[in-house]
């Protein structure tokens, strides 16, 4: 993963971020708030060295600064603690460990100092130690002698008790770095141990096709699938319209006019792409025909509010003629054929020569025929199917499927020789900045052209019913589909 991958992977995770950030500021906070106090006074003691008649100044100084290094030893040593108890009350072993002394290089000078969890302790502790330092060096050093060798005297404190400790800065700093240490942790981890599908770089190896659409998810699109009326200037509409731009350059070099849409596993969006694609179609001009060739679980009725009866199942078997069983969608509109009946074969409905003599006879009459088939894993209908068009549109789920589900329908298509014409992100989730940056670039203007200007010229209801039918991402219709078992084996 390159530096734009560690990014992504932070500006993707950043609530969790954020969140483990302020747990660390409010555990650092509790943690301050149960810390007990800490007090602490200091006393610095002046150590000097006698000069005897006739002796060097220079060597006098240079003795008393070699003792200070071993008087900062015996600031902090038993005697001098248990010497501290006799005279202040307090016990020995709360004194041990609460004297710390430091010499200052190149001086003369040896700082004390005393801490303990009340004030007042360590007010009486440090005069103590003031108190029964020096005589307790005289003892040491100087033995009772006549002739003084060293002598030690308090030169500042013992000073007014201080808080040192916790400190609320320290705490503070401490949680902050925790938290986003930890934040930035998981959202890596997340970002190595994810196997979905979030870059086209990704979707385009493991399908073997260019990603030559990327639709952007919209949480409109549960109440309002199709890209009419106000949707049609969403940057959903705008990708649907780069995804048709694309496919007319792909048409230069070899045509797709017919154009299976189908995706690994339902709840992917296939449905609701092959739809507005087929609007989108409208919209350049193009003589469209939507054929609802999910056999099993068919939506595209719902999605347009036609009448599902008759459709596909019945042309093929013969019980009506294909132009009785086209559907117009009003004048500005693509006409579509909905699935009729659900047969009890419809892999081999699918691949029979009675579908591919249809196709042929609808290939004259329309620019662009746009089927929905069937999700690739649960059962074979698509792989048959692709062989009678000139392209599969492959749809991925952005952030759900998984790189795994992909390779293994990629494979089954590949396995028939199938041409794969392209790669569709679905779903893709735009962040902050690029919502903003669409909603005020001005470019989000509704052309007159446009086919969803509004939805009563179409002439149809454009309204989806209550309880559903197969929209972007919430294909409810495919939830149970049929087990790979049940579906025929390709002849």
């Amino acid at each position: 993963m390159d530096l734009r991958g560690y990014l992504n992977a932070l500006s993707r995770n950043w609530l969790i971020i954020c969140l483990l950030v302020v747990a660390g500021l409010g555990a650092a906070f509790g943690a301050y708030r149960v810390t007990p106090a800490t007090y602490a006074s200091t006393v610095t003691f002046y150590v000097a060295s006698p000069l005897a008649e006739g002796s060097n100044p220079q060597a006098a100084g240079q003795f008393a600064e070699s003792r200070v290094s071993s008087y900062a030893l015996l600031l902090q040593g038993d005697r001098l603690a248990d010497e501290v108890a006799d005279q202040s009350g307090i016990p020995a072993n709360e004194i041990r460990g609460n004297i710390t002394a430091s010499a200052q290089p190149s001086t003369v000078l040896v700082t004390a100092t005393v801490t303990s969890g009340s004030a007042q302790d360590a007010q009486t502790i440090a005069h103590s130690v003031a108190s029964v330092f020096p005589p307790m060096v005289d003892e040491l050093d100087n033995q009772g002698s006549s002739q003084t060798m060293v002598e030690v005297s308090v030169v500042s404190g013992p000073t007014e008790t201080v808080q040192v400790a916790p400190s609320l800065k320290k705490y503070l700093v401490f949680g902050f770095a925790g938290g986003l240490l930890i934040g930035v942790a998981i959202a890596l981890l997340r970002e190595l141990l994810d196997v979905t599908i979030r870059t086209p770089e990704t979707a385009a190896a493991l399908v073997g096709a260019p990603v030559i659409g990327t639709i952007d998810h919209d949480g409109a699109v549960k109440k309002e699938p199709l890209i009419v009326g106000p949707a049609a200037t969403s940057s959903r509409a705008e990708g649907f319209r780069q995804l048709r731009t694309n496919l007319l350059y792909i048409d230069t070099a070899e045509a797709t006019d017919v154009l299976l849409v189908t995706s690994s596993l339902p709840l992917e969006g296939k449905s609701t792409v092959a739809a507005d694609l087929a609007l989108t179609l409208v919209e350049s001009g193009n003589r469209v025909l939507l054929i609802d060739g999910d056999l099993r679980r068919p939506s595209v009725a719902k999605l347009f509010g036609l009448e599902p009866g008759v459709g596909l199942t019945n042309v093929l078997v013969g019980h009506v003629s294909v132009d009785e069983a086209i559907q117009s969608w009003g004048d500005k509109g693509p006409d579509v054929l909905t699935s009729g009946g659900l047969p009890p074969n419809p892999s081999e409905l699918l691949g029979s020569p009675k579908t591919e003599k249809l196709l042929q006879e609808l290939r004259g009459r329309y620019d662009k025929i746009i089927i929905d088939a069937p999700p690739l894993l649960p059962v074979a209908d698509a792989v048959i199917a692709s062989a009678l068009t000139d392209g599969v549109l492959f749809v991925v789920r952005y952030g759900k499927t998984t790189r795994t589900t992909v390779a293994n329908s990629a494979r089954a298509l590949h396995g028939v020789d199938a041409r794969i014409v392209g790669t569709v992100l679905n779903m893709r989730r735009m962040s902050r900045r690029e919502r903003k940056q669409y909603a005020g670039d001005g470019y989000a203007v509704l052309s007159d052209t446009t086919v969803g200007l509004k939805a009563a010229d179409s002439g149809a209801e454009a309204a989806i019913p209550s309880d559903g039918g197969r929209r972007l991402g919430l294909e409810s219709a495919e939830k149970n589909p049929v087990p790979q078992s049940a579906a025929a084996t390709p002849r």
